[in-house]
C-alpha cells in the first residue's frame, strides 16, 4: 500500500522542503516516539530515541528510494536506533535513578514527575498497573518477538512492511509473530 501524501512529502523533503519534512514528523512521531517507548520502557529515552531517529531520517531522506513504503524505512530506522541504545545499555550501566535525590546549593530533594491525566488514583493506579505488567512481559520477550509484536501489534505494521523492516520472508514474520504471541500470552497468564 502506497501512501502518496507520503510520497509527495518525501519528495518535496528531498527537494529542501522543511515544511514537509515538518509534515512527515507531525504524522509520525506518535508512532515513532511508541515504537521505542516499547523498545526501551523509559518515557525520557524514548523522546530522545524519537528525536534522534527523526534526525537520522532528515539527514539520509535523500536516499530513500521508495523501495519500502515511507512509513516501512522509518520503523527500520527507529527499531535500529533502538537497538542500538539497548545495546550500548548492555555495556554501560543506567546511572540515574527517578528515586535517587538530587543535591542542590542548600538542600536534596527528590525527584518529582507532574501527572497530567484526568483519571482518577484508582483508575490511574489499576491501569498503570496493567501497563506495567504488559509493558514487563513484551520486554522479556526475545529481541526479535519484541520488534514484531512492537511493529505488528503496537505499530499495526503489515506483514509485508514487516517483513521489508527486517530484511526477512513473509513466513518467517508470520512465524516470529505467532510464537511471539504465544509466548507473550504465556507471561501475561502468569501475572494476571
Amino acid at each position: 500500500m502506497v501512501d502518496l501524501d507520503d510520497i509527495q512529502l518525501v519528495e518535496r523533503t528531498q527537494r529542501g522542503d522543511q515544511q514537509a519534512f515538518s509534515q512527515l514528523f507531525a504524522k509520525y512521531q506518535k508512532k515513532v516516539f511508541n515504537l521505542c517507548f516499547r523498545f526501551v520502557d523509559d518515557y525520557e529515552e524514548a523522546k530522545d530515541l524519537t528525536q534522534e531517529t527523526f534526525v537520522r531520517v532528515y539527514n539520509g531522506i535523500k536516499k530513500f528510494r521508495r523501495e519500502a513504503s515511507f512509513s516501512t524505512w522509518l520503523y527500520c530506522i527507529a527499531s535500529n536506533t533502538c537497538k542500538n541504545k539497548l545495546r550500548h545499555w548492555k555495556t554501560q550501566p543506567n546511572l540515574m535513578s527517578l528515586d535517587e535525590t538530587i543535591e542542590t546549593e542548600d538542600d536534596e530533594m527528590t525527584r518529582q514527575v507532574e501527572d497530567k491525566s484526568d483519571l482518577s488514583p484508582l483508575s490511574k493506579a489499576e491501569t498503570k498497573e496493567v501497563q506495567d505488567q504488559v509493558q514487563t512481559a513484551i520486554q522479556s520477550l526475545s529481541a526479535e518477538h519484541r520488534e514484531v509484536i512492537i511493529l505488528r501489534d503496537i505499530q499495526g505494521c503489515s506483514y509485508e512492511e514487516i517483513a521489508s523492516s527486517l530484511g526477512c520472508n513473509l513466513g518467517t514474520v508470520k512465524s516470529r509473530l505467532s510464537r511471539a504471541r504465544l509466548e507473550l500470552k504465556d507471561k501475561l497468564r502468569e501475572v494476571m
